[in-house]
């Protein structure tokens, strides 16, 4: 264990100009969705923008908890500087030897942690930089809006006006107007990329998500599936095409007041078995999809393959290394499924307090908060002690802040269950705050 202490190398690993000090927020994209794009772009796009490439994605693996597999990205960004930019390779390792420095921070080994910013020391000194760990330039200028444009919005308009024939730009902004409810003038450039691109799959998935959002699920399917043709492997096309289907059996079904009969029941059976294969096709090539999971989870409920939903379910609660988000939809999902396919009311709040505990905040949370109110409530209608629901009431209006109704529950449920600890904890800090 190293005896470096942590403090000071955190203040100067915050100067540092790289992923980690971008302020690139993981809460601002899905994980999966950009790690299996850059690994599309490594293997479609020219040598240009790979340096850039490796780096964002060592930063992604680091989000995920992979940090292991982060500095093998950081290896393969070091063979690519000694490979073609040997003239200026000192300033190009600048980001990557920042990355290098935090990921190691993280794992604990701070003796290499400091043997990267000592490098970046050196460098910043030799090039008389008036910063002692950071250098300004147009190299690390450049990476930084690269990793901007994977992490926010504001920033596509701008990126389009520089670069013109960038067809991976004008998507994301596509997406951004329609974000904005700016569809028409988002379609124009979908249209315009699409006249220009024949096989470009990283355009094509993004072109699909475009129409897959306007409804147009149809011409979704058809650019997926082309892309599928280049890229059969993909984890993320095989997740939109599976929720393309859905959309589609969703729509029978409203259509149909969830009572299809005839040739719309067989139409929604066949969209049910598409969405099935999709979506367990995501899952099988990235072991790590979270949300491949609960789709698939809850499309095997819907075609009443309640068995092999559980199957799914339970694998996604074993799931490590996720995030507190993915974490917190599992969680959700399964306690609806306990609540509405199985009739497990005690084990849909259970997860439904999980779902809780994980994140507080969330679009879910007035769903949460809803549910477990309205089913506490049913069965205390019929049991007057059931604990587990007078403690679920109590947690709920705690996070509400009603202080005084909280504290009412938890002291009804700390009569009956005198010894738990997570009951006297709660009445102790709702006691001091009311």
């Amino acid at each position: 264990m190293s005896e470096i202490p942590k403090d000071p190398l955190k203040a100067i690993l915050l100067e540092l100009e790289c992923h980690f000090t971008w302020n690139l927020l993981k809460e601002d994209i899905d994980l999966f969705e950009v790690e299996d794009t850059i690994g599309q772009q490594l293997e479609f796009l020219t040598t240009k923008s790979r340096l850039a490439l490796y780096n964002l994605l060592a930063y992604v693996k680091h989000l995920k908890g992979q940090n292991k597999d982060a500095l093998e990205c950081l290896e393969e960004a070091e063979e690519i500087i000694q490979r073609e930019h040997s003239d200026k390779e000192e300033v190009r390792s600048l980001v990557t030897w920042g990355n290098y420095a935090w990921v190691y921070y993280h794992m604990n080994q701070l003796e290499e942690s400091q043997k990267y910013t000592g490098k970046i020391g050196n460098v910043c000194k030799k090039l008389s930089s008036p910063s002692n760990y950071k250098l300004e330039c147009p190299e690390i200028d450049c990476e930084k809006g690269w990793a901007l444009l994977k992490f926010g919005g504001k920033y596509y308009q701008k990126a389009v006006t520089l670069n013109p024939d960038n067809s991976y730009i004008k998507v994301f902004l596509a997406l951004k107007l329609q974000d904005v409810h700016a569809e028409a003038e988002g379609e124009k450039y979908i249209e315009e990329i699409l006249d220009q691109i024949s096989s470009q799959p990283y355009v094509l998935r993004y072109a699909a998500k475009f129409y897959r959002r306007k409804n147009s699920w149809n011409k979704a399917l058809e650019l997926l599936k082309k892309a599928l043709e280049v890229t059969p492997t993909s984890s993320f096309l095989h997740h939109q095409m599976g929720l393309c289907y859905r959309a589609q059996m969703i729509q029978i079904k409203k259509a149909t007041h969830n009572r299809p009969k005839g040739k719309d029941k067989l139409k929604v059976d066949e969209l049910i078995s598409s969405a099935i294969f999709h979506f367990k096709a995501a899952m099988e090539r990235d072991s790590m999809f979270a949300f491949a999971y609960t789709d698939l989870a809850n499309m095997y409920a819907e075609g009443g393959q309640y068995s092999n939903a559980e199957d799914i379910f339970r694998k996604a609660l074993r799931l490590e290394n996720i995030t507190d988000d993915h974490k917190h939809q599992i969680h959700y999902h399964y306690g609806r499924f306990q609540e509405f396919h199985r009739k497990s009311e005690n084990t849909a709040i259970h997860h439904y307090l999980e779902a809780l505990k994980v994140k507080d905040r969330s679009p879910l949370r007035t769903k949460l908060t809803s549910a477990l109110k309205k089913l506490a409530t049913k069965r205390l209608c019929h049991n007057a002690l059931d604990v587990q629901s007078l403690s679920a009431l109590g947690f709920v209006y705690k996070l509400e802040g009603e202080k005084r109704q909280a504290a009412e529950y938890y002291e009804k449920a700390q009569k009956i269950d005198p010894e738990n600890a997570e009951f006297l904890t709660a009445l102790c800090d709702l006691r001091l705050a009311i």
